[in-house]
């Protein structure tokens, strides 16, 4: 005879439905949430399971109504269950339980955003799957491969499959030469964020259209190069990145000390940026070496930056990233 009754799902609340920022309760974790909702829509039976107590517990409690999820039963089991075996353990029983230490966040981001297709969506979601993948790497030992072991033909073959994500990680590194002698260690920033300059990309009130293909890695250079480069002969911004001396001079300058066998397989992207001296329009670039705006070091917290200057590299996301040394 088969079981009819409903499917009891046992959800946990910090690091699951918010981020984990206990006592206090931190930002929610929409997909997730939305996810929780649809479950108890669909008429399974929805429990928190949260070692909150007390005023803490009351806390989540009307922190997950403002956010529109309603519970069946609290740190409780099933009333039925109950009757059945006698008494209300301490165990809570369930059929499933999302949990961050069963279920990642990331898994659920995953589903939630298969259908994304614009930019920032596509972004989000590789980055999550980035994240799995290296959280599942890491709990089992399995062996990643070693950026330093791969060509720079190599690196770009993978990076244009697509398979970047699965086979490196963020803040991989390799170490290479200039034809001057001095040597430099390339760091990986991120995957699939730089969109490669094609006919009929554009800006327009800093949003992409005709998107064909993303960029597979982006370096950056870890330390600081050798040497005195200034923005401007005359220390102003004026002209943005596109007309400036940094740009227009120095970077072909530099490209042209990479290793012949780097050079070849560089990709031009579009860049984004303010045309400078206080004006609030952006402008795209065509650039294979460029300066990273504001915004894609810092995130959204900018003072100096246009809007619509990119978006944070996933490596920039640790503040400690950010800092060049000599």
């Amino acid at each position: 005879m088969c079981n009819l009754r409903p499917r009891i799902i046992a959800v946990d609340f910090d690091g699951m439905l918010c981020e984990g920022k206990f006592p206090d309760i931190g930002a929610p974790i929409l997909p997730v949430i939305e996810y929780v909702k649809r479950l108890r829509a669909a008429g399974n039976i929805v429990i928190l399971w949260t070692c909150r107590t007390g005023q803490n517990l009351m806390d989540a409690v009307t922190w997950c109504k403002q956010q529109g999820l309603t519970f069946d039963y609290i740190n409780e089991n099933v009333k039925q269950n109950v009757e059945q075996y006698g008494g209300d353990t301490r165990k809570i029983f369930a059929d499933v339980y999302i949990d961050d230490k069963t279920i990642l966040p990331q898994q659920i981001i995953i589903k939630e955003s298969i259908e994304m297709t614009n930019k920032e969506k596509q972004q989000i979601t590789t980055d999550v799957a980035s994240a799995v993948i290296n959280d599942i790497a890491d709990k089992y030992g399995v062996k990643r491969n070693n950026l330093a072991d791969y060509t720079w033909e190599e690196i770009a073959e993978i990076a244009a499959q697509g398979k970047a994500a699965a086979n490196f990680r963020i803040g991989d590194k390799k170490e290479l030469e200039l034809i001057t002698g001095e040597k430099l260690t390339a760091v990986i920033i991120g995957f699939d964020h730089d969109v490669i300059e094609t006919k009929g990309i554009y800006a327009d009130n800093h949003k992409l259209f005709d998107v064909k293909k993303c960029a597979g890695i982006t370096f950056a250079i870890e330390g600081v190069l050798d040497g005195w480069f200034e923005m401007n002969e005359d220390d102003t911004n004026k002209g943005g990145w596109k007309n400036s001396k940094m740009r227009t001079v120095y970077m072909s300058r530099i490209e042209k000390l990479l290793p012949a066998e780097l050079r070849v397989v560089l990709r031009t992207v579009a860049k984004f940026t303010g045309k400078g001296g206080g004006s609030d329009d952006v402008e795209t670039t065509a650039d294979k070496l460029f300066l990273f705006s504001e915004a894609e070091i810092i995130g959204d917290d900018v003072e100096y930056s246009a809007s619509g200057e990119g978006s944070q590299y996933p490596y920039f996301a640790d503040a400690a990233n950010r800092i060049k040394k000599r």
